[in-house]
């Protein structure tokens, strides 16, 4: 397994409600803090996850998020912050629509609070699903007292 974590900062267009108001002013530039994940897995790893039924497993739970921007052009948005997300392992790999899987954060202390939580949490319990589901096929004995 191969995996790349890419923590960036990305300018874009402010996001705007559409209103008469809005017809003559500048929107204006925002600063979004990008993790990106990439993962590259061999055959028999994706053999493993397929022959084990393991790409709904959730390997973590993460608070959806919504740029302040967004929530004021979409008013909508609002009932969703805070909603829990679950990440699966088909999530994190296969992202959406061939693009790999990414979250955006208005501070960079975010951004690198969710990388640390995918380094030290999800990326070794993916690992360890992996290679425990390995092993479980193996036939197995233990002799222990209690």
């Amino acid at each position: 397994m191969r995996v790349t974590v890419e923590n960036i900062s990305e300018e874009r267009d402010r996001q705007r409600a559409k209103s008469v108001f809005n017809l003559f002013s500048s929107a204006g530039k925002v600063t979004d803090y990008v993790v990106r994940v990439s993962i590259e897995l061999s055959e028999k790893e994706r053999a493993i996850l397929a022959r084990h039924h393991l790409w709904e497993v959730s390997l973590m739970t993460d608070e959806l998020r919504i740029p302040r921007d967004w929530l004021d052009a979409n008013p909508i948005l609002h009932s969703q912050v805070g909603q829990s997300s679950e990440i699966t392992i088909a999530k994190l790999i296969n992202g959406y629509d061939g693009v790999p899987f990414s979250r955006r954060f208005s501070t960079p202390v975010d951004a690198k609070n969710f990388e640390l939580k995918l380094r030290n949490d999800a990326l070794p319990k993916l690992k360890r699903y992996i290679e425990d589901s390995d092993a479980a096929g193996q036939p197995s004995k233990d002799t222990f007292e209690l």
